[in-house]
């Protein structure tokens, strides 16, 4: 009686030609049942105890009476948009652990109250994709900036969304806020993609080219700062360069909302400096070991705004045990006499993303080119491909149908098709050469490398499996694909 009245001057608890609700009182009220009911509800009872557990203030976001109050002014408008989705009752659960997770309600409840196609717009994220839905609840405050039109419409520039982080980073008081304001700026932008994906208001191809610049530049804008606290600790190292190398989708621009960075760290010792100068000195080797190491802990660490990436270090020479940093002498060494087949087809995807010297860049992309153009036996690197991709199914077996990048005839047998022709004939055409694999497709096409009909059909169907599995990313929090 007493939670009655509270709301004894607002507008009914109903839905027009469904009925009306009433989740007060110590039992269920038959008439709001029915009304659940028509709504396309499976589970009345459930849904009504869901509800009525909201009003206990039992979640930080409804622990205040205010929260509660304009929760309840709600509820006819979300039960209704609930109702609309495929599986109401799952929606309703879902947008139960969303309340959960809120940190507070007040703020975002108001702002739906008063633009109410943002419950339309919370529902389909709810319902259609979890990893979203978690960004939301976390950071409810990213509400502000989905009632601008900007946030529908694709990302700036490059170098404007560099400024705008740069700009977010000159802020930070130390290495910690760094890692804070570039992870919300992160999930920020990962989050407006993926709501333009759901809304289909970008192609998966560019929403994979927009996660990609994404990451590039988190980690570009990151390098700074920790340049800065490292050489405050380690001293500074003259005339030594340094450069991160991008493979698989990054080097690719081929990225999903949840792909990992494969990256390979390289500096070079011009000067044959043995050790840096500063108060905790380092050898050269030690130096860049630590500095590159910083790098993977300020990606994957967990601070109150989560992680940013997972980093891949297995493609960089020697793999696991290879040093975590090489030089770039070491490098080319390595390539020459050392690497396996696998490993000269994941330099077809490699692509410099971080440096300190246009000069080291320079060096890098023409010692890549060096490689890959090398002349090899037709017959072995058929072999070694073919061996490889026998080998990988022991690994990688793909779970489901929609485990598309390790189904049979999937995308990585394209990629592997792609990587294998341009090994084979990069040397004689060396105009082939492309970091995408759709590029890459293209190009073997118009050389003549694959028949016209055979490169479409690569090309559609590399396309359409992207589009699915870009999507399915977004939308199911299982590992199938």
């Amino acid at each position: 009686n007493h939670f009655s009245k509270l709301f004894s001057n607002n507008r009914s608890l109903s839905v027009k030609g469904k009925g009306s609700f009433s989740f007060t009182g110590g039992n269920s009220d038959p008439a709001t049942l029915k009304t659940i009911s028509s709504m396309g509800f499976k589970d009345p009872n459930r849904v009504d105890a869901t509800v009525r557990s909201w009003h206990h203030g039992r979640y930080r976001s409804l622990r205040t009476n205010r929260a509660r109050e304009i929760l309840t002014e709600l509820l006819p408008d979300l039960m209704k948009v609930i109702s609309q989705t495929p599986d109401p009752d799952m929606v309703l659960l879902e947008f139960d652990k969303f309340l959960q997770g809120l940190p507070a309600g007040v703020q975002l409840f108001a702002m739906i109250q008063t633009n109410p196609h943002l419950l339309t717009l919370l529902a389909k994220i709810i319902s259609m994709a979890p990893r979203l839905a978690v960004h939301l609840s976390s950071q409810p405050s990213i509400i502000d900036c989905v009632l601008t039109p900007a946030f529908f419409e694709k990302l700036p520039p490059v170098e404007e969304l560099t400024d705008e982080l740069n700009s977010t980073i000159n802020h930070a008081r130390n290495i910690e806020d760094v890692l804070n304001f570039t992870r919300r700026w992160t999930h920020d932008k990962q989050f407006q993609v993926g709501v333009q994906q759901l809304h289909m208001l970008i192609t998966p191809a560019e929403a994979a080219i927009a996660y990609s610049e994404i990451a590039e530049i988190t980690l570009s804008s990151m390098s700074a700062p920790i340049f800065d606290e490292f050489i405050s600790q380690h001293g500074n190292v003259k005339g030594c360069e340094f450069a991160i190398l991008a493979l698989g989708k990054l080097g690719s621009r081929e990225m999903t909302a949840q792909s990992d960075l494969d990256l390979v760290f390289i500096y070079r010792n011009q000067n044959e400096v043995t050790a840096s100068i500063g108060n905790r000195p380092l050898s050269i080797s030690q130096y860049f070991a630590r500095l590159s190491q910083r790098h993977i802990t300020a990606l994957t660490t967990l601070t109150p705004y989560g992680s940013l990436f997972e980093v891949d270090m297995r493609l960089r020479p020697l793999g696991n045990s290879g040093p975590i940093a090489t030089s770039l002498k070491s490098f080319s060494n390595y390539y020459k006499d050392h690497a396996w087949t696998w490993e000269y087809m994941a330099l077809t995807r490699a692509r410099v993303v971080f440096t300190t010297s246009h000069a080291l860049q320079s060096d890098i992309e023409s010692e890549l080119r060096r490689i890959i153009l090398k002349p090899r036996d037709p017959k072995k690197l058929l072999s070694d491909v073919a061996e490889m991709r026998k080998r990988l199914p022991k690994k990688s077996t793909a779970s489901s149908l929609w485990s598309l990048k390790h189904l049979n005839g999937g995308i990585l047998d394209i990629e592997f098709l792609a990587q294998y022709l341009v090994l084979l004939h990069a040397p004689v055409t060396p105009e082939i050469l492309a970091n995408n694999t759709h590029s890459l497709i293209k190009s073997l096409t118009s050389y003549g490398y694959l028949e016209v009909s055979t490169g479409q059909f690569l090309g559609q169907a590399l396309e359409l499996f992207q589009a699915l599995q870009n999507m399915l990313i977004l939308t199911n929090e299982s590992e199938i694909i």
